[in-house]
Parts: C-alpha cells; sequence; structure tokens
C-alpha cells in the first residue's frame, strides 16, 4: 500500500512541475514554493533515512497542494486526434519509438531479472458511468474521455536525440538529484485494442540517469539534456529542424499525457512564432511536457524531423465539482494554445559522440 500511495504522490508532484516558466499568479507561486519544499524533504530523508521515511504527513500535504494544482496545464482542440501505438501507420509508429516517458523509481518495483513493474494507477478520467451523471452549464453532457480505463504512470515525456541522449523540458529534470531519480522507460505502448499495456517492461528498455549534460530554463525556454547510462538500443534517432517553421504549418506531437501510455495527436497547426517557441493548437496533457512535436509533412513522408519540445499551455481539465476529470475542449482556434520550445534552442547543446 505504501508503495502505490507514495507512486500516485509523486506523481502529482510531478504534474505540478509542468507550470514552470509560465506568468503565474501569487497563488500559484506560493504553491510551487511549497512544493519545492517538500521536494527538497523528499530528498533529504532519503539521502539521511532512506525513501521508507517518507511518511503518511507527506503524502497527505502532497495531496492537498496537488488539490489547488489540477488542471493548469494543456487542452483538447476541436476534435479529440490522440491515438494508440496500434491505431496509426508505421511513420507515426516510428516517431512513437524514439520517444520514452518518464517514470519516478520510488515508484516502480523492481524485479530480480532487471525489469520494472510500473504502478498500475489512473489518471483520474471520468469514466462512462461518471459522465453519464454528469452535467454541464444550461444541460450540456460532457464527452466520454476516450483513455480513463489506461495505467497512467509516468509524470512527463523525452526522446531520443544522440547514441545514449535523451531531450526533454527543463521543468521535468529540475537537478541532478531528480535525473538521478527518474527511470526513462521504452515502449510504454497500447499495442491492441482490447488489451491492456504491459505494466512490466523488460530490462532493455528501462534506462537510469547517468548525467545532467545541458538545461535551461528562462526566457521563455524549457529544456533539458540528459545522459543515460548505456545506448538507447533500437531507438530511431531524430533530426533537429532549423528555425524555419511558418504559421499554419501541421505539426503532430508524440508523446504520454499525464503519463498514459503513448499517444500520437496529428492534425495541429503552428498559430504564432515567437522568439525562443511557437504556439500550435496540440492535444495534449501535462504528461506531454518533454514531447517531440514532428513536422508533419516531413512525417508523412517518412522523416522524423522534430520542430521542437512541448512544454506548457492552456488548462487542462474543467474546473468542476466531480471526483473525476473531464478534458477542456477548446475552439480550433480558441484558447491560448500550446507552446513548443524551438529544436534551434537546444540542438547546439547536444555532444556529439
Amino acid at each position: 500500500m505504501k508503495q502505490i500511495l507514495l507512486g500516485i504522490a509523486i506523481a502529482w508532484l510531478s504534474a505540478a512541475s509542468s507550470l514552470a516558466d509560465e506568468p503565474l499568479s501569487a497563488a500559484t507561486e506560493s504553491v510551487l514554493k511549497e512544493l519545492d519544499q517538500l521536494e527538497k524533504s523528499i530528498e533529504f530523508k532519503a539521502n539521511s533515512l532512506g525513501y521508507e521515511q517518507i511518511n503518511a504527513k507527506t503524502l497527505y500535504e502532497l495531496n492537498q497542494i496537488h488539490r489547488k494544482l489540477e488542471g493548469l496545464n494543456k487542452a483538447i482542440y476541436r476534435y479529440d486526434d490522440r491515438k494508440n501505438y496500434y491505431d496509426v501507420g508505421s511513420s507515426a509508429q516510428s516517431a512513437a519509438n524514439a520517444t520514452v516517458v518518464l517514470v519516478d523509481a520510488l515508484s516502480v518495483n523492481s524485479n530480480s531479472d532487471g525489469s520494472i513493474t510500473l504502478p498500475s494507477q489512473t489518471a483520474g478520467l471520468c469514466t462512462p458511468s461518471q459522465i453519464d451523471q454528469i452535467t454541464g452549464p444550461a444541460g450540456e453532457t460532457y464527452k466520454n474521455e476516450p483513455f480513463y480505463d489506461e495505467p497512467a504512470p509516468g509524470f512527463c515525456s523525452g526522446f531520443k536525440v544522440g547514441r545514449d541522449l535523451i531531450a526533454t523540458a527543463a521543468h521535468c529534470i529540475r537537478n541532478s538529484a531528480r535525473c538521478q531519480r527518474t527511470k526513462f522507460v521504452a515502449g510504454f505502448y497500447k499495442t491492441d485494442k482490447n488489451a491492456k499495456p504491459e505494466l512490466t517492461i523488460p530490462a532493455n528498455k528501462v534506462y537510469s540517469c547517468k548525467k545532467l549534460v545541458a538545461r535551461k530554463l528562462e526566457n521563455g525556454s524549457d529544456w533539458a539534456i540528459v545522459q543515460v547510462d548505456r545506448e538507447l538500443s533500437n531507438m530511431p534517432t531524430v533530426t533537429l529542424a532549423d528555425k524555419t517553421l511558418k504559421k499554419e504549418d501541421g505539426v503532430t506531437v508524440v508523446g504520454y499525457p499525464m503519463g498514459l501510455p503513448v499517444k500520437i495527436a496529428a492534425n495541429g497547426q503552428v498559430r504564432s512564432l515567437e522568439s525562443s517557441f511557437f504556439v500550435a493548437n496540440l492535444d495534449t496533457y501535462g504528461g506531454n511536457s518533454g514531447s517531440p512535436v514532428f513536422n508533419t509533412l516531413a512525417l508523412v513522408n517518412g522523416h522524423l524531423v522534430v520542430e521542437g519540445i512541448l512544454v506548457r499551455g492552456e488548462d487542462d481539465f474543467l474546473a468542476i465539482s466531480s471526483p473525476c476529470r473531464i478534458s477542456k475542449r477548446c475552439p480550433v482556434h480558441g484558447c491560448r494554445g500550446e507552446d513548443v520550445v524551438y529544436a534551434d534552442e537546444f540542438k547546439s547543446a547536444i555532444p556529439t559522440n
């Protein structure tokens, strides 16, 4: 039970980190300071007493803070374009094969054969029976949540950019201690419509942090490069684009929303071009932070060209009184959009090896 509760708490703590580098209210800044203090407390107890000393009081405090931060990150635009691995073509599957989900090492069980077993908690999305009992303003009925029954063990996304190098968002890997406490897991997919994804991941698909190579979280930029403990075998390496995007260009995001099995969401378009990032209407949740955003035209033609890293955006969920989460849905040109840091911002920081 303690392992399960700790896994849930870690997921909550990590999800909140995706607020980084947004214009924040004083109240939100106060909550993030509380989170920082709790994370420091966790690291202190781990270093001095062992992780078993992370007690019920700490879990309760994490729970209370998480409730203040629920639903603050990203959204669904018009139709929900997110698809599972089994439901896309070979080019999109190749893009997914270049990605990893970031999982807190504290939340997994290590097995004698070197494999790990991921926690089975879901993202708390509304089930069909819950949706049936919830109506919105003027009797509007909310849409079903397609991934309500899938496990959600991760907290962020990443992708291969070198032989043993992964790119992700800087707010996902705040420091070297956080990097050392993270597992980078490949192959967490749903490969069959009628089957749940396998939660026991073989050792050859689980990577650990060797070194936090580079990181930047300022002036709209939000990226980190991590060296893992060995070569990322059987994973394609993407091509990082120059800063040549135009408004209305097509983009596709591939990652792990709320830590769910990999999702591929095409049909996004670039809305605006800023100095260090661009804005697009991509269907994402908070766990998509660190996801690669591909050039859709290149992807259709079999080329893995990454335009940038998904880092922040519109609120994920509606603020309604219910026991579950309902995705916020925006018009195709509505809401604030999702921010993607240009690949050009970080590719010079990637070591050649």
